[in-house]
Formats: structure tokens, sequence, C-alpha cells
């Protein structure tokens, strides 16, 4: 009885730990995108606000010049 008194600190740490990596896990998901195709569309990589629209010089991927989309994913409302 005296090691149960003695190791609630640790269940306890060891149950926010997991709701803390369920959730991490659910935010950094991958889900199917629906709707429309085509080559003048757009498929989102992440739910969010769109913050910035900027052409860039990318030099290591593209190797020339790119759309930088930055979207911001606000961990409150991460459905």
């Amino acid at each position: 009885m005296a090691l149960m008194r003695r190791s609630w600190p640790l269940w306890l740490l060891a149950f926010l730990l997991t709701i803390i990596a369920l959730w991490v896990a659910y935010f950094f998901r991958d889900p199917e995108r629906t709707g429309e195709r085509g080559d003048a569309l757009v498929i989102a990589p992440a739910d969010g606000k769109i913050v910035m629209i900027t052409d860039v010089d990318e030099p290591s991927f593209v190797h020339g010049k790119a759309t930088r989309d930055s979207i911001f994913m606000n961990i409150s409302t991460c459905t």
C-alpha cells in the first residue's frame, strides 16, 4: 500500500503526457483532401488561415521562382 501512495504523481504525469501525445498526433494528422481538382486550383496542405502569399527565389528545391503561401494553424481550433 505504501508503494501506491508514493507513485500517484508518476501515474498522473503518465496520464497527462499520454493526453498531450494524443493531442499532438491529432493536430499533426494528414487528412484526405476532398474537392475539385484541376491545373488552375490549389489544394491547401493545412487547415488554417492564409496570412501571406509572396513570390520568392527558392534555390534548394524548385531552383527558381516560386510562390510561398504562409498558413497559420491555430492550436485551439484544430478541427
